[in-house]
């Protein structure tokens, strides 16, 4: 065990009986070095510090793959050509199904069907533009007609539609239609009877009253809408 001067506190070697550094007798000076209990420090606590569970649960880890537009090959091009092909029709067959719907030969008969049960502004809509200047008539004087009409009535029943088929007028059918809008064109400055491309009648069963008939209604296409045709002669 190391020896330590009593006096001055410097260190004594083996066997020496004064201090070398102040003289003092070692006999009466030797002491031990004081021993200093080690003791193993805890790790100082942070507050707020939450430790990490000892089973941490794996993170998933997704990575796509972006395509090398640069070294796209031949077959690529073809691939997702075809891809884009199909989608694109497929988005056009749609719309096409949509505008059948919504604006074809079925929905301008239900619609007009619709007005006659009362509904003004659905006759107005199953009538081209140039009938209005034919009529010397605007919109607006034409649905206050309407209406004084539709008030005389005196009873409250609904004509009820059901649409059994729907075809292609014949050739002789059309060009009899379309000599009578011909006469139009002498009235209507901005009308040209070539701009209707087609015609189709729509074959509808109609019950009012108690009674039912069928009954053939003619449409046609201008300007990539449809309308009535038979309110017009």
């Amino acid at each position: 065990m190391a020896k330590f001067c009593s006096n001055c506190g410097e260190p004594l070697e083996d066997g020496i009986k004064f201090c070398a550094s102040c003289g003092a007798k070692v006999e009466e000076t030797e002491a031990a070095a004081p021993q200093v209990e080690e003791t193993e420090a805890a790790a100082p606590q942070v507050e707020g510090e939450i430790s990490e569970p000892a089973n941490e649960p794996k993170k998933l880890s997704v990575s796509f793959k972006v395509p090398d537009f640069k070294n796209i090959t031949k077959e690529d091009y073809k691939k997702y050509g075809k891809i884009a092909g199909i989608a694109l029709a497929c988005l056009v067959a749609f719309i096409v199904l949509l505008s059948a719907v919504f604006s074809g030969p079925r929905a301008v008969v239900k619609k007009f069907v619709k007005g006659m049960n009362g509904n003004v502004n659905a006759i107005v809509d199953v009538m081209p533009p140039f009938y209005f200047e034919a009529m010397d008539m605007t919109k607006k004087e034409y649905k206050e007609e309407l209406r004084e009409e539709f008030e005389d009535r005196d009873d409250d029943e609904k004509i009820k539609c059901k649409i059994k088929k729907v075809e292609k007028l014949s050739s002789s059918d059309a060009e009899e239609y379309r000599t009578m809008f011909e006469m139009i064109e002498n009235v209507v400055d901005d009308f040209d009877a070539s701009d209707i491309k087609k015609f189709k009648s729509v074959t509808v069963k109609l019950t009012y009253d108690g009674e039912t008939e069928t009954e053939d209604i003619i449409v046609f296409k201008y300007k990539g809408k449809w309308y009535i045709a038979d309110m017009f002669f």
